[in-house]
């Protein structure tokens, strides 16, 4: 194996790099480009990210990841990229350690999951401090001294009003409007703070359901979905035989996991019962009125974590079975692959009652020589 090597394919790292420069510009460019760039790097770039790693090498995933950083920095904060840059750095950089030391496909799944969290939490953790304790306040009051800095901030507000995503009390709704200094009209000081008020509301719920999220359901998703994709998209370039005339490897040399196709994953069979029972202690959590953890000075919901973990594993299963009823079928890759998408994103809980339905029914047929490791390697 050519371990020193860099680039995997020229071609593939040209094409991705020209795509993830316009995607960081296209996000980052506009009026709101930090509204746009901050979810886009906790949920969208961490795949990219894996993607790119396995099809180009870990230069060109690794220039990407500065882009996406910088972005962060020019168009949110210079503490942003830096949270960023290693929000990012970190799980890629285990799986280009899982993919050179040929670490068993679920055991890699399981310390990528790992790394990813303990990430989180100690950037969380940082963030705090470095806040004041009070990182969700902190957040919100960012966001209100950018809002308030672009110019088109009344007709974004005025827009959130018309849309009922913001609401007034009586008396301040029958004026709203002043004039101007400069001409033309604004909203009155106090129907801004009354704004603000909501905004920083609204803002702070998100956030606090936020860390929660990554270190729950988001990171299984990076951990075994992005895990999937990287190895899907790696073993198909591999077999173009275009594509692997231009590898700067052989095909067959190049660094990866070992793991089934996704059609045929399951949950390994020793964290069944602990996810059932995940799920049950969440209901009871709930019916305790949500008893918390302390994770970095601030509470979180325990049975939204336990809920979390338990939902993500079975929607995974889930999208797992629909893709092998579609593969059964004869579907072409590009539907399939749109399919999961739309189901994952749009109605996750139809995935995880498909998830949790397989798992009692074994409707795939697989448990009974379950290993999670792959007799054929060959990807859908």
């Amino acid at each position: 194996m050519h371990a020193g090597t860099l680039i995997y394919s020229r071609r593939t790292a040209l094409i991705s790099l020209a795509l993830t420069s316009l995607l960081v510009a296209a996000l980052g460019a506009n009026p709101f480009g930090a509204l746009y760039l901050l979810p886009a790097g906790l949920f969208l770039f961490p795949f990219v990210l894996i993607i790119m790693l396995r099809m180009a090498g870990p230069l060109p995933a690794l220039i990407a990841l500065g882009m996406m950083a910088g972005g962060t920095g020019l168009w949110v904060s210079p503490g942003a990229a830096i949270v960023s840059f290693v929000y990012l750095l970190v799980p890629l950089a285990v799986y280009y350690g899982c993919m050179h030391l040929r670490v068993p496909g679920q055991r890699a799944m399981e310390i990528v999951i790992a790394a990813y969290i303990a990430t989180v939490v100690i950037l969380f953790i940082i963030v705090n401090r470095r806040l004041g304790g009070d990182p969700y306040g902190a957040l919100s009051q960012q966001l209100i001294d950018g809002l308030n800095g672009i110019a088109e901030r009344d007709s974004l507000l005025n827009a959130f009003y018309q849309y009922g995503m913001l609401a007034l009390p009586q008396e301040l709704a029958q004026n709203p409007l002043v004039e101007a200094a400069q001409g033309g009209w604004t909203f009155s000081p106090q129907v801004l703070d009354e704004f603000y008020k909501q905004i920083s509301l609204r803002v702070g719920l998100w956030l606090r359901a936020l860390v929660p999220s990554l270190i729950s359901s988001h990171s299984l998703f990076v951990g075994i979905g992005g895990l999937f994709m990287g190895e899907h998209f790696g073993r198909r370039q591999n077999r173009q035989a275009d594509e692997a005339a231009l590898l700067d490897i052989p095909a067959e040399e190049r660094p990866g996991l070992a793991l089934p196709p996704f059609s045929q994953w399951v949950l390994p069979k020793a964290y069944v019962t602990p996810l059932f029972v995940m799920g049950g202690l969440s209901l009871v959590a709930r019916l305790l009125r949500q008893p918390v953890l302390a994770i970095g000075g601030l509470p979180v919901a325990v049975n939204g974590l336990l809920y979390n973990v338990a939902a993500a594993c079975f929607t995974l299963q889930g999208l797992a079975f629909v893709n092998h009823l579609q593969k059964a079928k004869g579907t072409r890759p590009g539907l399939r692959g749109f399919t999961l998408l739309a189901l994952g994103l749009v109605l996750p809980q139809a995935a995880m009652i498909l998830g949790i339905f397989e798992q009692l029914s074994d409707a795939r047929k697989l448990r009974k020589t379950q290993n999670n490791q792959p007799t054929d390697r060959r990807d859908e």
